[in-house]
């Protein structure tokens, strides 16, 4: 087990599609800082015709980017996106934390087979909103310490 100090306020923001953006994020299994490769690098390592349009600062991010994915990919861990299941079941272990009649409220008006998009206005109109944030945020820090444990990364 490789022990590792990581923030893990930014490995959540990492792993979520509304704050990570297009690129990919990877973790170095050596002192557990992260990397963000963005998607212009990813296309001219793959196309290195690309490589020219790019601008100075996204040059010199290449050459470690390059690194990253090639050369010492086994010193790296790619960091997913959490997958909207987990998300969804945040939402659930969330709404069992509600009272009978606010759960009764929000399972009435949320289709759990799609909540993204109606799941934070019923949360709003009960004034739980941020108590949901709160929630979802220690759900997936807990999901994300378990993810890094089943790659043999243990959190100091």
């Amino acid at each position: 087990m490789n022990k590792l100090s990581i923030d893990m306020d930014l490995l959540l923001e990492l792993s979520l599609m509304e704050t990570r953006g297009e690129g990919e994020c990877y973790i170095s299994l050596k002192d557990g800082e992260f990397s963000y490769i963005p998607q212009s690098i990813i296309a001219a390592l793959k196309d290195e015709s690309l490589f020219s349009s790019l601008e100075s600062w996204e040059r010199e991010l290449a050459k470690e980017a390059e690194n990253i994915v090639m050369n010492y990919s086994e010193l790296y861990l790619y960091i997913p996106i959490i997958e909207d299941e987990v998300l969804i079941g945040g939402m659930k272990a969330f709404v069992d934390t509600l009272t009978k009649d606010e759960k009764a409220n929000v399972e009435e008006k949320v289709d759990f087979k799609n909540p993204f998009l109606s799941f934070s206005k019923v949360l709003t109109n009960i004034n739980k909103l941020d108590d949901y944030y709160d929630f979802r945020d220690k759900y997936l820090k807990n999901y994300l310490v378990n993810w890094l444990v089943n790659n043999k990364i243990e959190v100091s």
